[in-house]
C-alpha cells in the first residue's frame, strides 16, 4: 500500500539540453543563476554563469560562440513528494530546505549522501533531484531508506 506522506517516481522521455557559452557571447535575457524560467514550452535552469540547463526545447549556438550537449540520456530526475518530501531530503542534502531559503522554483546543485545532484523544488511539497544516471539506483536505494 502506498504512503501518502511521500510518493517516490522516475521522469522519463524529457530531452535535456545543456548549453555552454564563451563569457563574450552570452545570449541575452537569461534567468539568474538558481532561477527558472519558461519560454516557449521549455524550461530553462541557469546551472552556471556560462551555462544553462533546457529542458523540452532546443537551442542552437556557432560553435565559435559555445556548445550544445544533449544531456538526456546521461542524467535521471526523480520527484519526491509528499508532506515528508522536506524532511525525507533533509536527511542528506546540506542545505537549508526552509521555504523562506529553499522557495518553490528554486533550484541547487549540491549533494545527496555524497553524490551530486540538482535539487529542484517544484511545488510547496514536491521536489525533483537530478542525479547522474551512474548513480540513480544508488539515489534512489538512499531515498527509499531515509523515508523507511
Amino acid at each position: 500500500m502506498a504512503d501518502p506522506r511521500r510518493r517516490f517516481a522516475q521522469v522519463t522521455g524529457e530531452t535535456l539540453l545543456q548549453v555552454g557559452w564563451f563569457r563574450s557571447s552570452a545570449p541575452s535575457g537569461l534567468p539568474q543563476p538558481g532561477q527558472v524560467e519558461v519560454r516557449d514550452g521549455a524550461t530553462w535552469l541557469r546551472t552556471g554563469p556560462e551555462q544553462v540547463w533546457i529542458i523540452n526545447g532546443t537551442f542552437s549556438i556557432a560553435p565559435v560562440l559555445g556548445a550544445v550537449t544533449d544531456l538526456s540520456a546521461s542524467r535521471t530526475r526523480f520527484i519526491v513528494e509528499g508532506p515528508d518530501a522536506r524532511a525525507i531530503l533533509a536527511q542528506g542534502i546540506p542545505l537549508d530546505l526552509d521555504p523562506q531559503q529553499f522557495p518553490i522554483n528554486r533550484f541547487a546543485q549540491t549533494g545527496l549522501h555524497h553524490t551530486p545532484v540538482l535539487l529542484w523544488r517544484r511545488a510547496e511539497q514536491r521536489y525533483e533531484v537530478w542525479v547522474l544516471q551512474t548513480f540513480a539506483t544508488t539515489v534512489l536505494a538512499w531515498l527509499e531508506d531515509a523515508a523507511g
